[in-house]
């Protein structure tokens, strides 16, 4: 039943956080909602057999919605039903329509956990993958809002410009730095680090600044214990180590997040903000000013960290010496932001 398309995108883990369709409960609605489809809509819901639905789209009305406000193409996208698109699109469903709940073509594709068999028949039907939303956002913008990780790669395929910025002066990887799923994303879809906003600031200039501001420069915790052992952590500069027994051990990454997170919740949030700079700092063209005027790699210099050092190594980049006070001149941005998720176009 439809039901159960909508149960398997949302109670699934992986899908439930990193794709999001608008008004999915009226693309998939329960049971006791089918009442409210249109005979094509309804088709679509249920039908398994093709034969079926392609020879309801060649009958019916394609432009009526249904009592949810669902659109025959939203349904037939939703439902990965690709013939029954195809044959919605060859006989003139407008790609670029939205449905009654403001829902377009394009959202169900790039919030949809089987989103890219779809891209090419939007992209063969002309769809406007350029289209502007209220704040001057584009379609990536609101993937960001949406944490749908998958969507960027979809997006550039259909023409979304991956660097354009909102109405203030953001491009969507500024909008990602408050989610480290997004921000790789987006550098994974070629999206730059060196986009600048309305105030000159790149991704990797913010970044580098919020992982100064959490940076932790002295913390102990004592008194744990660990197959029997005691066990001690110390972070020094942002840096965490590991003793058990008074002996120094490795600690990784997932482990040093898991302690920071239950006993020094400020470096949890620089390791988000340091990874994102390793990240970026992977193609972020390093001799860009800050809009201060001083070097972009002075900031990542003042970080002073292992894992910077080593992507700058395979760069062949040599920092230059530390600064004593870094985060003297921090102001210019205010403090990093509690992370949020907006699921809202409006």
């Amino acid at each position: 039943m439809a039901s159960t398309l909508r149960d398997l995108i949302t109670a699934d883990a992986t899908h439930a956080t990193s794709y999001r369709i608008p008004h999915l409960d009226a693309l998939a609605p329960d049971d006791a909602g089918l009442d409210r489809c249109t005979p094509l809509t309804r088709v679509l819901q249920l039908s398994k057999d093709p034969r079926e639905y392609l020879a309801a789209i060649a009958t019916e009305d394609l432009n009526t919605l249904d009592g949810h406000g669902a659109s025959p193409l939203n349904v037939a996208l939703l439902h990965c039903w690709t013939d029954a698109a195809e044959a919605l699109l060859a006989r003139g469903a407008d790609p670029n329509r939205p449905d009654g709940n403001g829902v377009l073509p394009v959202d169900v594709v790039m919030g949809h956990p089987a989103g890219d068999a779809h891209v090419d028949v939007l992209k063969k039907a002309k769809v406007d993958a350029k289209r502007r939303f209220p704040g001057g956002r584009t379609f990536a913008h609101l993937a960001v809002e949406r944490d749908a990780t998958q969507a960027f790669g979809r997006l550039k395929k259909l023409g979304t410009p991956l660097d354009a910025v909102d109405d203030a002066g953001e491009a969507p990887l500024h909008r990602a730095l408050r989610t480290r799923f997004c921000a790789a994303a987006l550098v994974k879809a070629k999206a730059s680090p060196d986009v600048r906003r309305a105030d000159g600031e790149t991704p990797l200039s913010i970044a580098a600044q919020w992982a100064l501001s959490t940076r932790v420069a002295s913390w102990r915790s004592e008194g744990e214990t660990v197959g029997g052992k005691s066990a001690a952590y110390e972070i020094r500069d942002g840096v965490m180590s590991y003793s058990l027994a008074g002996k120094p051990k490795p600690i990784d990454r997932k482990n040093e997040r898991l302690i920071a997170n239950r006993f020094c919740p400020p470096h949890a949030d620089f390791l988000l903000f340091l990874e994102t700079c390793a990240l970026f700092c992977a193609t972020a063209d390093l001799s860009l000013p800050t809009p201060d005027g001083g070097p972009i790699a002075q900031l990542l210099a003042d970080l002073a960290h292992p894992d910077l050092a080593a992507v700058l190594a395979k760069r062949g980049v040599t920092l230059p010496p530390a600064r004593s006070n870094p985060v003297a001149n921090l102001s210019r941005i205010g403090p990093p932001p509690t992370p949020i998720l907006l699921l809202s176009r409006g």
